[in-house]
């Protein structure tokens, strides 16, 4: 019976102590590469199939739709770590790379990091305390965590940055919105409208998103008419 093959795969999936979340679209792959779907002469849907038998489960990311999680009855906390995960993820893909390294950069003992928020969020290093931008708590700080690349991140890496990151934002009345690159490229927008006090070069530089800046070249003569030009 279907069912039977179902639940083989399943076990079969998570029998491997790293095995990750099998998704019902793997599933329903694994079946038709072995020509095991479509039934025949059976209309029923793959998730009713599954919802049907007891010792399976399915477990829905309800803000994404066609994440369906399947697992053996009772391994439900599998499936919701995985979209825990999933979700911090998705929120640290999401925050403005400046602010990861405000969080991870190696600073010397006795250096203070602050974030600035506007017009543009950056951090600095400083020996003394500032007004103008809010400190990154030293409790917080997780300078063993190389974030360059979020999607690199172990489990618990992830979890911890995450949790750190939201927890400074209560502490210090800081809006998630405020916090991501989409409010840097928003930020960077208005730079370009608003022309006054601001050359072409600047307005060039504002433009770009910061991976393009990061290995923008342009030719010396260039960038002094640039400069000039109002």
């Amino acid at each position: 019976m279907i069912e039977e093959q179902i639940e083989a795969l399943v076990r079969d999936h998570y029998s491997s102590e790293d095995a990750g979340v099998l998704l019902l679209s793997t599933l329903g792959k694994k079946l038709t590469d072995s020509r095991h779907w479509p039934l025949q002469n059976d209309s029923r849907t793959l998730t009713e199939i599954v919802d049907e038998t007891d010792s399976l489960s399915l477990v829905r990311d309800e803000e994404a739709k066609a994440f369906i999680a399947i697992v053996l009855a009772g391994d439900e906390s599998i499936a919701h770590a995985a979209i825990a995960n999933r979700h911090r993820r998705a929120f640290l893909k999401e925050v403005s790379r400046a602010l990861l390294a405000a969080f991870t950069i190696h600073v010397d003992s006795g250096k203070q990091i602050y974030v600035h928020l506007q017009p543009k969020l950056r951090f600095s290093i400083r020996d003394e305390p500032m007004q103008d931008g809010i400190p990154v708590d030293a409790d917080l700080r997780v300078p063993e965590v190389d974030a360059s690349d979020v999607r690199n991140l172990d489990l618990e890496e992830v979890a911890k940055l995450d949790s750190n990151i939201r927890e400074w934002c209560q502490r210090h009345g800081v809006e998630h919105s405020s916090i991501t690159w989409k409010q840097e490229r928003n930020v960077s927008s208005s730079t370009v409208d608003s022309a006054h006090s601001s050359n072409a070069l600047e307005r060039l530089y504002a433009a770009q998103e910061q991976s393009i800046t990061k290995r923008l070249v342009i030719p010396f003569d260039i960038a002094i008419e640039l400069s000039r030009m109002k």
